[in-house]
C-alpha cells in the first residue's frame, strides 16, 4: 500500500509466528519425516502487519527404513543356515529390498524377509545381518546374529591294515578318520559275504571261521 516491505513471518501449523526477512522464501529444518505441515505468511512494512495469508499444506517425504531386527536363525545343517527377519518400520515408502550380509564380506539381496545361506563349512559360526531399502534409501545395517553350522559326518577312513591272519582267521586294524566337529561314536566293519558288524569304539577286529585259503574284502 505504497511502503515497501519491511519483514515476512512464518506460522507452520497455527504456531509462533518466525520472523524472516524480505526475500520470498524460507526454509527451516527439525521436521518429522512424511508429515503434513501448514504454512500461512504475513507481510509487513511502515504501515503495520498484513493479515495472514490463506493456509498451504506441504508434507514433508519419506525417509529410509529403519533399521530391521537381528535377523532369527532356523534349522541348521552342516552347509545351511536359513533366516528369517521382521520388515522394519518404513517410514513412509515401502520397503523394496533387503540387503542380507555374511560376515562382513559376501552380501546378497532378497525381495523376501527370509534368505538361506547355502554352501557353508561344517562347524562354524557365521555372523549374519540384514538392512531395508525403499525408494528413499538404505537403513543401517542390523545387528549380527551369530549362528554355527552343525559338525559333518566323518571322512571315510583310510583302508584297513591286515595283522596276523590263520586258516580261518584274519586280523585288521584302522586309524580314526577326521571326525569334522563331532567325536567318532562307532565304527562298523564288513567284509566279503557277510553284513556289516559294529565294534564300537575299537579300532581293530579279527573276523573268524573264514573259509581256508578264501580272500576277502575288508572295509
Amino acid at each position: 500500500n505504497g511502503a515497501p516491505s519491511t519483514q515476512w513471518d512464518v506460522r507452520i501449523d497455527g504456531g509462533t509466528p518466525i520472523a524472516h526477512d524480505t526475500t520470498l522464501s524460507f526454509g527451516q529444518g527439525g521436521f518429522t519425516f512424511d508429515t503434513n505441515y501448514v504454512f500461512e505468511v504475513r507481510v509487513s512494512n511502515s504501515a503495520g502487519q498484513s493479515n495472514w495469508s490463506g493456509p498451504r499444506t506441504c508434507r514433508t517425504d519419506p525417509i529410509e527404513p529403519a533399521t530391521p531386527a537381528p535377523p532369527v536363525c532356523g534349522t541348521i545343517t552342516s552347509s545351511t543356515i536359513p533366516i528369517t527377519w521382521a520388515a522394519p518400520t518404513n517410514n513412509g515408502s515401502p520397503v523394496t529390498m533387503y540387503n542380507v550380509d555374511l560376515n562382513g564380506g559376501s552380501t546378497t539381496s532378497s525381495g523376501d524377509a527370509d534368505h538361506v545361506w547355502a554352501s557353508l563349512t561344517f562347524n562354524t559360526p557365521y555372523t549374519m545381518r540384514v538392512a531395508a531399502t525403499n525408494n528413499y534409501g538404505t537403513s543401517l545395517w542390523s545387528t549380527g546374529t551369530v549362528c554355527s553350522t552343525t559338525p559333518s559326518a566323518p571322512n571315510p577312513p583310510a583302508a584297513p591294515s591286515c595283522g596276523a591272519a590263520t586258516g580261518t582267521t584274519a586280523a585288521f586294524s584302522w586309524s580314526t578318520p577326521t571326525n569334522n566337529g563331532d567325536a567318532v561314536s562307532r565304527f562298523d566293519v564288513i567284509r566279503t559275504g557277510a553284513s556289516a558288524t559294529n565294534v564300537l569304539m575299537a579300532s581293530s577286529h579279527t573276523f573268524s571261521s573264514l573259509a581256508i585259503g578264501q580272500s576277502y574284502a575288508i572295509r
